[in-house]
């Protein structure tokens, strides 16, 4: 799965916390989620070296920030409970990223990137996506 159709499946199934993902949709939301995070404090910092200064841009920006940042946190957080389906395990050890001093995204880490079940569980069947660009050879 590439990023593009990766992350559109996520949106589509935003609310979607019954069936399964597979590894690269859970992998690309993330990374889009930490990529744009840090954009956006590189931007925060290059535009208000001194810190946070109270303006009319600075506001803009965290609004701007806030609008990318809410949407791509709760596809990641169905796409997390879904990728936990994929394992056959509750959606319910999202919680772990709750532990402290990092150990949950640690722990997240080695859960997801484990192979999912290979057959039907309990909550479905394997995950069959439609790569979207795969018939298209050129953009244009």
């Amino acid at each position: 799965m590439n990023p593009m159709s990766a992350n559109l499946s996520a949106f589509r199934n935003i609310v979607n916390f019954q069936s399964r993902a597979p590894r690269s949709e859970y992998w690309w939301v993330l990374a889009v989620l930490i990529g744009g995070v840090i954009v956006a404090a590189m931007v925060d910092s290059t535009v208000f070296p001194g810190g946070g200064e109270e303006s009319l841009l600075y506001n803009l920006l965290n609004f701007g920030f806030i609008l990318f940042y809410v949407p791509w946190l709760l596809a990641f957080i169905s796409v997390t409970i879904r990728r936990l389906h994929d394992l056959d395990m509750s959606g319910w050890y999202a919680c772990l990223y709750f532990l402290p001093l990092g150990l949950g995204f640690i722990a997240m880490g080695f859960i997801c990137s484990r192979r999912g079940t290979p057959g039907p569980n309990r909550f479905g069947q394997r995950p069959n996506f439609v790569d979207i660009f795969s018939d298209v050879d050129e953009f244009g």
